[in-house]
């Protein structure tokens, strides 16, 4: 994006590191020119940040990356894991059982099992791995930034840190996805007093995949939509998406259907996963 001054000006999205996050995540990552990971916000037990749902046995289960014990103020860059080397092997095998019958299981066992922790590791530089390793298997093209390493300053707010982040970067729009909107986070007019555009990406209501027979769950881990797409196939789902204004989305009925919500997630840890 280019404005009147010649300057190029982008779109920016800001999102926690969420442990395999959903495909919503993706289509946020696809389609903005500048993806920052919101890594020094508080860690909250219980939140997608380490944990997520995959299709185990017909039905949607969790499936959680262990943390250490600590203080409940430490930040996500900070939360460390709990032995890792020993829940790697738990966690991919219960992956390759949930999937034993998938058509991508052998690719995504090869992806996943470079991906997981050594001994001394927190969550946020895990999920950012990951983060990468599926940005480059996908061919997403935003750059993506680290909040832990900008040090960004702190606001009274988190829609003030939100604001100054888009700016810092260069940013003319914010994209954050539709759930941000129910939940009453921002306020158009203090982005537009800022010079940027405040936009909200809706999944369309319409994909799916299959499953291998079974009703479709949406709102899966990226683990479940590789194990039955092709990494191309899964690019073309991250087309199929929305744009909306602000002053479009309004009903109850515009806004995507939602994973459950974690436990004891405040509004400043703002997205679902």
């Amino acid at each position: 994006m280019t404005d009147t001054s010649g300057e190029t000006r982008c779109s920016v999205a800001v999102m926690q590191p969420y442990f395999f996050p959903y495909l919503g995540y993706f289509q946020l990552f696809a389609h903005v020119d500048v993806f920052v990971v919101h890594d020094d916000t508080q860690y909250v037990k219980q939140s997608w940040i380490n944990r997520n749902r995959i299709l185990e046995h017909g039905v949607a289960a969790y499936l959680t990356l262990p943390v250490a014990g600590g203080s409940h103020r430490q930040l996500i860059c900070e939360k460390r894991l709990h032995d890792p080397r020993r829940h790697e092997r738990k966690l991919l095998e219960r992956i390759r059982r949930a999937y034993h019958a998938a058509p991508h299981l052998d690719s995504v066992s090869a992806l996943l099992k470079p991906l997981f922790p050594g001994d001394d590791e927190t969550v946020a530089s895990f999920n950012v791995r990951a983060l990468r390793a599926l940005q480059e298997l996908l061919g997403l093209r935003a750059r993506l930034v680290l909040a832990s390493e900008r040090a960004y300053p702190r606001y009274p707010t988190a829609q003030e840190r939100v604001i100054r982040i888009c700016l810092e970067e260069g940013g003319a729009r914010y994209v954050n996805p539709i759930r941000a909107r129910s939940l009453g986070l921002y306020d158009q007019a203090a982005f537009a007093a800022a010079g940027l555009e405040l936009s909200y990406l809706s999944m369309n209501s319409d994909v799916r995949y299959d499953q291998t027979g079974g009703p479709f769950m949406s709102d899966l881990s990226v683990i479940d939509v590789l194990m039955f797409n092709s990494a191309a196939q899964t690019r073309e789902l991250l087309d199929r998406f929305v744009l909306r204004p602000p002053q479009s989305v309004g009903a109850l009925s515009d806004i995507e259907p939602s994973p459950p919500r974690p436990l004891r997630v405040p509004l400043d840890h703002r997205e679902s996963g």
